[in-house]
């Protein structure tokens, strides 16, 4: 989630559709006073903490919120993908917005800062649900894990019915699981509707993901960027629809209704 002051846009993240990459590209136009809770790929990059992200764990409360990250990154060795001060900034965070998640809801942001959600531009993406169903299953914690190199490594082989029991879990889980990081958000539309409406002004397609965000940039009238757009959680595995059958189909199009039912996806072709 980004919130901008200085360009006065928002963007809303939706699992698995690049969003983090996304996060990463726009955290090169953030001011001194904007918000986003999710440095990790930004400080990749090579974009260091802005000016209200540091000024917010400075204090007592941060401090105790650091030791606690600390301890936590000890305990799991995961200090390359959930720095410890990012850590600190969403606990601290979450007691105005409502969550520590990424992938803040329009709703905790409108209720966090009405007046900007009123007249800031309002942007997500989206994906294919055949195509994100098959990338939050292979991305879930029991089958992958990030190297210390960075590359990403599977540690479990991945089989149909294995696909088939994460759909079914998924379908139990869903709107019953109160953790802001269950599974992250799946499916994404709670992210960008309220009311079961959706109420941001622009969907980006991971399809289409380059063309859309240059979209954005005219629309705001941004400068030049200094950093270009990279894919850093770029699934390689070319051969994904092999995993499909009718039964998980099925439980995707169950799952995925809402988002089915906004863009008219179909399942795609092998290329």
């Amino acid at each position: 989630m980004i919130i901008s002051h200085k360009h006065k846009f928002i963007f809303l993240h939706v699992p698995k559709t690049a969003g983090s990459s996304i996060s990463s590209f726009f955290s090169q136009y953030l001011g001194d006073d904007d918000i986003l809770n999710g440095w990790n790929h930004p400080l990749r990059e090579g974009i260091p903490y802005n000016k209200n992200t540091l000024e917010t764990v400075n204090s007592k409360l941060g401090l105790r919120m650091i030791s606690r990250a600390i301890n936590l990154r000890l305990r799991d060795q995961k200090l390359f993908e959930r720095p410890i001060i990012d850590f600190a900034f969403r606990e601290i965070l979450k007691k105005r917005l409502g969550t520590n998640s990424i992938h803040a809801t329009a709703k905790h942001i409108k209720n966090f800062d009405k007046k900007s959600w009123d007249n800031y531009f309002k942007f997500t993406f989206v994906r294919n649900p055949y195509t994100q169903a098959i990338s939050c299953w292979m991305w879930n914690d029991e089958k992958w894990s990030i190297t210390k190199k960075g590359s990403i490594e599977n540690k479990k082989k991945l089989k149909k019915q294995e696909f088939i029991k994460y759909l079914k879990k998924l379908k139990r889980k869903i709107g019953k699981d109160k953790s802001p990081y269950y599974q992250f958000k799946i499916p994404g539309n709670k992210i960008y509707t309220i009311n079961n409406k959706i109420a941001v002004d622009f969907i980006g397609k991971f399809e289409n993901l380059n063309e859309d965000i240059t979209k954005i940039q005219k629309i705001l009238k941004l400068p030049k960027e200094k950093l270009s757009l990279k894919h850093t959680k770029l699934n390689t595995k070319k051969n994904y629809l092999k995993y499909y059958s009718k039964e998980s189909k099925s439980l995707v199009e169950e799952i995925w209704e809402k988002e089915f039912q906004f863009f008219d996806y179909k399942f795609p072709k092998n290329k």
